[in-house]
């Protein structure tokens, strides 16, 4: 997955499709899967700008057994997002990360994703 980019206030679906080295789906219908969004990798968990899982509903696992889930962050969550630098953009370090029920943890996709400021309000 490459970098990830959206508008304030409006609502992001990434598509996630979980393999592994050979291109085979992954089993994830019991995982645990979580998205977290922050300005510094270093900032602590507490200080995420916006986050996602399977347990709060932001993660669906859509085909569990093909590897198939949807990551959906709602206009509620990014409304508020501050855009703290010219010219009208911020960017945030984020990734996706996994737990099966074999308890393997892995980092599925660490990036960045960049919010545009909205000009219009929200409708």
């Amino acid at each position: 997955m490459s970098d990830l980019a959206m508008t304030r206030g409006d609502t992001l679906v990434v598509y996630l499709t979980i393999m592994d080295a050979d291109a085979a789906p992954i089993n994830i219908t019991a995982a645990a899967i979580s998205f977290m969004a922050k300005r510094l990798w270093t900032d602590a968990d507490s200080a995420a700008v916006c986050s996602a899982s399977v347990a709060d509903g932001g993660i669906v696992v859509t085909n569990g057994a093909a590897g198939l889930a949807t990551l959906t962050l709602t206009p509620d969550q990014t409304a508020n997002m501050a855009i703290l630098g010219p010219p009208g953009y911020d960017d945030l370090v984020c990734d996706v990360r996994m737990r099966l029920a074999t308890d393997v943890v892995a980092t599925l996709w660490r990036g960045q994703l960049r919010v545009y400021a909205n000009i219009a309000p929200q409708p």
